[in-house]
């Protein structure tokens, strides 16, 4: 799929809840830290925030798990709160930093911990679901409550219908989402062709080789789409 990028000004107790989680081998780039999970990418930048997770139009993210229970015992023994349990094989925690997380058992999964799912809020769910199946050539999913999922590669959006919108993510503990795309000057003219509004044009990293370019979606969330974002590990 691509990363999530968290921006707290505790980057070393957020780091910590996540390696408890299961995260990989970190590595220091400078103005941030990248976390590898199977699935996605965990980048930390230490920096205050506006506020958690819980409020942005970007909720949540979800990972599924191997064993809940197992993940459960991790949590309570790291001191990362659990917010509530929705049944046994379902529950949310508060990260340091509010950021929310979703974890769900799979039992078969291949491994401990899987990124799964971005959750969005939304008062519109299908002109977004609209937006991101044109915009990531997602496949729609109608759902049979007030979810409506949009299929990527690696992952899952998971719109969820609120009375209320969401906050910008931006400058929040969540800022953006990002997706990794094999071209990215090519999807930049055709975006902006369409009318999708680039902070700037394509740039390189300071590896010089994932390129990178930020936008936002018409509801406020901030999105970096990259090109070979492997390359800074």
């Amino acid at each position: 799929m691509g990363h999530v990028h968290i921006m707290v000004s505790d980057t070393a107790a957020l780091r910590h809840a996540f390696l408890k989680l299961g995260g990989g081998l970190v590595r220091n780039l400078g103005s941030f830290e990248i976390i590898p999970f199977p699935g996605a990418y965990i980048l930390l930048t230490n920096r205050e925030s506006l506020g958690g997770s819980a409020a942005s139009v970007v909720s949540s993210v979800s990972f599924h798990v191997r064993s809940l229970q197992t993940i459960v015992d991790t949590c309570q023994e790291a001191r990362i709160k659990i917010a509530r349990s929705e049944s046994e094989s379902q529950c949310w925690i508060n990260m340091p930093g509010d950021v929310v997380v979703e974890l769900l058992e799979l039992p078969n999964l291949s491994y401990p911990i899987q990124f799964y799912a971005i959750n969005f809020s939304s008062r519109d769910t299908e002109a977004m679901a609209t937006w991101y199946g044109r915009f990531l050539g997602g496949e729609i999913i109608p759902g049979t409550g007030e979810i409506v999922t949009v299929k990527i590669p690696g992952a899952e959006l998971r719109l969820e219908e609120k009375n209320s919108a969401g906050l910008p993510t931006k400058g929040r503990s969540l800022d953006h989402v990002g997706f990794d795309v094999n071209d990215l000057g090519q999807l930049y003219e055709k975006y902006s062709a369409s009318g999708v509004e680039f902070e700037s044009p394509p740039r390189a990293a300071p590896n010089g080789i994932t390129r990178v370019a930020f936008c936002n979606d018409p509801w406020g969330t901030r999105i970096e789409l990259t090109e070979k974002i492997s390359a800074l590990l």
